[in-house]
């Protein structure tokens, strides 16, 4: 008999993303975790802790994708009201620890994606049943956020309850008392996309150079990316593609405009965002790709407790990557696959987008090919050991 796993997340599917407020950034490993499930031969619930987006309530749902995937939404409710909405989130945590002491069956796995939300939750069900739970942790979230510097010592002692762990980079060990608990390595969605042929691309005149991602003033990567088209010859073309506030986007098509004017010419585009296989079309069309989060003194160590996911979905598509220099890339698998600046200076960055041999045949996509076999080899040890 089938295993069915219980993958606590924040998902959303087509029935509700127009309702429930979520991360797209976060999307592609979610469902990347749940296909490799599958393919494993588990049955997977996904249980679903989003929200509601804007004011008004929303019902519990659940849907039946196939035989052997099924979602669930909790019931949320949103008002102009502060104090009402927290009762929303104590609702959404009573109906979790329902789930959890009525659904999940003695030999049931529980997978629940890290966040400071379930720290509370998990607090209260530990008092009245005995839990395991495979924790998947993306971001040390009180390391990232001076907001959220409060909830440290939580934080920490939540992930060491864990039994076992699906951790996003090889440096998390250095930080959690993992001891003798078992932990498998996911930097990102190995899913590698089919190689497509992009007709409406207009810039094969250029090497093309994108960063794609989110667009936010803290750690500037999409405005430092434009910055080293000025130290870029007229070979090169920098194209955009992102989402963020939009002060954020403002801004940037404001700085993107400026610098084109200085160079008289369009060598930088915004193009907005691009999902399914249009993003695949247009990565494929470029020949590099960026990631390029600026971190101060300050903040550099917080970089060891995350993975940029970009990285990943870049190599998927064949693109060669100019990445800051930061230890969870660099001392990572595919650490060797990745050009790093050193400094964190747009004139670095164009160095090392012109130090690129664009002839080269090697293909980052087997990389990640041989990646995701052997990441879908150990989640089933560690699934069918728990």
């Amino acid at each position: 008999m089938k295993k069915t796993v219980h993958y606590f997340c924040f998902g959303v599917d087509d029935h509700t993303k127009q309702n429930l407020y979520y991360f797209p950034s976060a999307q592609p490993k979610i469902q990347y975790i749940i296909d490799t499930l599958k393919n494993n031969e588990y049955m997977v619930n996904m249980v679903s802790s989003c929200s509601i987006k804007n004011n008004g309530f929303f019902k519990s749902k659940i849907y039946k994708v196939d035989n052997n995937e099924k979602h669930v939404f909790f019931s949320s409710f949103k008002t102009p009201l502060k104090v009402l909405n927290k009762i929303s989130i104590f609702m959404t945590f009573v109906q979790f620890i329902f789930y959890m002491l009525f659904c999940v069956k003695k030999n049931d796995i529980v997978l629940i994606y890290h966040s400071l939300y379930y720290i509370r939750p998990m607090e209260l069900l530990k008092k009245l049943k005995k839990v395991r739970y495979i924790l998947e942790v993306e971001e040390l979230y009180s390391f990232l956020d001076d907001n959220t510097e409060v909830f440290m010592d939580q934080e920490i002692e939540f992930i060491n309850y864990g039994s076992a762990y699906l951790l996003v980079n090889d440096l998390i060990d250095e930080k959690i008392s993992r001891r003798e608990k078992k932990a498998v390595i996911s930097y990102g969605n190995y899913s590698v996309p089919p190689k497509i042929s992009c007709r409406n691309f207009e810039y094969h005149d250029y090497i093309n150079v994108v960063y794609a991602g989110v667009i936010e003033n803290r750690r500037k990567a999409a405005f430092i990316a434009i910055e080293s088209a000025k130290h870029l010859n007229e070979k090169y073309c920098i194209h955009i593609l992102g989402f963020g506030e939009k002060s954020d986007i403002i801004n940037l098509k404001k700085r993107i405009n400026e610098i084109n004017k200085e160079l008289s010419e369009e060598r930088i585009i915004f193009h907005g965002t691009k999902s399914g296989d249009e993003y695949s079309c247009f990565l494929q069309s470029c020949d590099v790709a960026l990631s390029t989060h600026s971190y101060d003194k300050k903040d550099l160590p917080a970089a060891d407790y995350s993975f940029p996911s970009k990285i990943i979905t870049y190599m998927a598509n064949g693109l060669k990557v100019v990445s800051s220099d930061v230890r969870s890339v660099r001392y990572s698998k595919i650490g060797r696959n990745i050009t790093f600046y050193e400094k964190n200076t747009p004139e670095d960055i164009a160095k090392s987008i012109e130090s690129l041999e664009y002839v080269s045949q090697v293909d980052s996509r087997e990389k990640i090919n041989e990646l995701d076999k052997q990441f879908k080899k150990n989640l089933k040890n560690l699934i069918d050991e728990f």
